[in-house]
């Protein structure tokens, strides 16, 4: 029940949401993303049953995301809007991220506790969508997902079964609900928001006050959740790039910083903490480097896998059970394969 979010409604008159998510959040391929997406027509149910609440909307959602990405990204993009609703879909996308279960566990997990950390009366919605592979079935970050949804006491919304509904009720063909392999079209959105009205019919139940969240035992271990840093190469003096340049061939001639394609190059660093990762882009495709790796205090960890199918972006996890020590770092590109050195996560 939204008790907390129904009592900002009807007694403080004001409501704070945000949409924490990949592409499918963000409204790719809607015909206008601010009008026709999951996400605008969500907020449009909320202002047309409020309509003496003030409602403010921020779009947290990023394409081709996942959890991992989200941790190291959420204090600037969501939670220094003072979010009193969060609206959260990575399930997919970690399957997409090629993260572990295990892994996605605990970048969710992290992410959960932190927008809790912040403001202890928030309500949050997991919400699960689907693509032409999984509809009408589930896949393992979405199960795990939902355990995790449970553990907290999270409501679930479940798009992929609204949909597969759909199709079922109406015999229609899949592809006037998903305009390509996974992002829907102005009709596949309409069902989405549909459900979620639904949804919040039945559980936007007026309480008497606010209750603040009571977080149950951690399901994962070693969880870091205060001390996570990114970093951009381009911009911190305290990395080294040794043979990485700027290239315009990538992105349509437009000149980005950090490639290397070079046998050799290195990236270095140092941080304090057990965790490092990275952002990278191996656009063009076919080109990522296949013998990536990190040399933290001597040790080799590695090779990464750089090759991303449905699109250049990728989140590594370099290590993360490292000492909670001081370490220096060598990020070492030993075959020459090309690729973007985006972002340093360090938690």
């Amino acid at each position: 029940m939204l008790e907390n979010t129904m009592y900002k409604l009807k007694n403080e008159k004001k409501l704070n949401v945000g949409y924490f998510g990949g592409s499918v959040t963000f409204g790719a391929c809607a015909s206008d993303r601010d009008k026709t997406s999951w996400r605008a027509l969500t907020t449009k149910f909320l202002k047309e049953q409020f309509k003496d609440a003030n409602i403010t909307a921020q779009n947290a959602a990023i394409s081709g995301t996942g959890t991992g990405y989200a941790l190291f990204r959420m204090e600037e993009d969501l939670l220094k809007y003072n979010p009193d609703l969060v609206f959260i879909e990575f399930s997919l996308n970690d399957i997409y991220q090629q993260y572990s279960v295990e892994e996605s566990v605990w970048f969710y997990e992290m992410v959960l506790r932190r927008i809790y950390e912040h403001n202890k009366n928030v309500d949050i919605i997991m919400a699960f969508i689907t693509d032409r592979t999984y509809v009408g079935g589930t896949y393992k970050t979405k199960d795990a997902h939902e355990k995790l949804a449970a553990h907290y006491g999270i409501p679930t919304v479940d798009f992929g079964a609204a949909l597969d509904a759909e199709l079922k009720r109406t015999g229609n063909d899949i592809g006037m609900y998903i305009a390509d392999w996974v992002h829907p079209t102005d009709a596949g959105y309409k069902v989405y928001a549909d459900e979620m009205q639904r949804f919040l019919l039945s559980n936007l139940v007026a309480g008497e006050e606010m209750t603040a969240k009571e977080l149950p035992k951690p399901i994962s271990k070693n969880l870091k959740i205060g001390k996570v840093t990114t970093r951009l190469p381009e911009k911190d003096n305290t990395i080294i790039l040794k043979g990485y340049t700027e290239d315009n061939s990538a992105w349509g001639g437009t000149l980005c910083p950090n490639w290397s394609k070079n046998a050799g190059d290195e990236c270095i660093l140092e941080f304090d903490g057990t965790y490092i990762g990275a952002w990278i882009e191996s656009r063009p495709k076919g080109e990522a480097p296949e013998n990536l790796v990190a040399e933290i205090d001597g040790k080799i960890y590695g090779p990464f896998c750089c090759i991303k199918h449905d699109c250049s972006l990728i989140h590594i996890t370099m290590a993360r059970d490292l000492t909670d020590t001081h370490h220096t770092v060598k990020i070492i590109n030993r075959d020459g394969g090309k690729y973007r050195l985006v972002k340093i996560f360090t938690a």
